[in-house]
């Protein structure tokens, strides 16, 4: 394979991706009757993360806040390749205080971050 060809499958898989991510995260609502939150708000999550997230059931602050790491790394996962660098350690900690909120405490918090990651 040359790497032109690879570098092209590469682009196209991160446009379908996209897109798909996209979809869902337009289409699907917060799982139990939730409102449906703008996850994007969390830092390290982008809209195809929230729409990974969402098809999931984690369409809020309040399930992402409740959510155990093991099941945001598994979901990641089984999102694919082009998710495996995203960083959840921190996204129910900062979905705890959007939850209720606290955009000052979560500005704060994420002043502590890059790109959703303790530095």
């Amino acid at each position: 394979m040359s790497c032109k060809n690879f570098l092209g499958g590469a682009i196209a898989g991160l446009a379908i991706g996209s897109i798909v991510g996209l979809l869902i995260w337009h289409r699907t609502g917060a799982a139990g009757g939730e409102s449906k939150d703008d996850l994007t708000k969390i830092g390290g999550i982008g809209p195809k993360i929230a729409g990974l997230l969402a098809a999931n059931g984690i369409g809020s602050f309040s399930r992402l806040a409740k959510s155990r790491l093991e099941d945001l790394q598994r979901i990641l996962k089984a999102g694919g390749p082009h998710f495996r660098l995203a960083g959840p350690a921190t996204w129910p900690e900062q979905a705890k205080l959007a939850a209720v909120s606290d955009w000052v405490g979560l500005r704060d918090l994420q002043s502590q971050l890059s790109r959703g990651r303790k530095v």
